[in-house]
């Protein structure tokens, strides 16, 4: 990551602070710039990430293997990278049937698969020359009943909470396509947990396709794209 003198000194400061837990300067740089350079704000931030992956094992869930009922539901795939060198996920989350699981009794699979999804992202980050990725979100088949249900939309609030408070500097874009007219429902109860940046790299789209396809186009790859079905 490239930094300017001001922030070069800021960070030599925050390496100090966090001497008792070493951390890689890209992993210091990022939390202290999730809190526009204020270092008592960044400690406590990354020291709550570090307590909470030890909690809750969260470095192990890159290799963990969803039952195969979540594992079949909750796909998503890693389309490659786009032409800047940024690691492309892609998240048909509109098709999961996250209430159902829930109902048939697979709540504490769907809540850990979170890790899972996070972790898998951050593996696919690590072995790109970019650290961040972009995210392609298709919300074809969201419905009011898949979302308009108290434990289903807990669990999503807890997957944005845990990527805002944990992986700061993450994400290069988001990208939600064929947003049907529930999902402003559901983005109210998000929008809250998410900071002005991050909200900012974040553009939504209807189900016309040629608004939200130049716009993919234009980043990425033909070849890439053409792995999302």
């Amino acid at each position: 990551m490239a930094v300017d003198p001001k922030e070069a000194e800021a960070l030599a400061k925050f390496r100090d602070v966090m001497g008792d837990l070493y951390q890689d300067d890209d992993t210091l740089l990022r939390f202290l710039r999730a809190r526009e350079g204020d270092i008592p704000k960044a400690e406590e931030m990354l020291r709550k990430s570090l307590e909470w992956r030890k909690e809750n094992n969260v470095s192990s869930y890159v290799n963990w293997k969803p039952p195969t009922v979540i594992a079949e539901d909750f796909r998503f795939n890693y389309l490659g990278l786009d032409k800047n060198g940024y690691a492309v996920m892609f998240l048909p989350i509109g098709r999961w049937c996250i209430r159902e699981k829930i109902e048939k009794g697979h709540k504490d699979d769907a809540w850990l698969f979170r890790f899972h999804l996070l972790e898998t992202f951050i593996h696919h980050v690590e072995q790109s020359t970019q650290k961040q990725f972009v995210i392609i979100l298709d919300l074809s088949e969201c419905s009011y009943k898949k979302v308009a249900h108290y434990e289903t939309i807990q669990l999503l609030l807890a997957a944005f909470r845990d990527f805002e408070a944990n992986y700061p500097e993450r994400l290069r874009a988001a990208y939600v396509i064929k947003a049907p007219w529930v999902f402003s429902y559901v983005y109210a109860f998000i929008k809250p947990l998410l900071s002005g940046h991050t909200l900012s790299k974040v553009k939504i789209f209807d189900d016309d396709e040629t608004k939200w396809r130049p716009v993919l186009v234009e980043g990425t790859p033909d070849d890439v794209l053409a792995k999302m079905y």
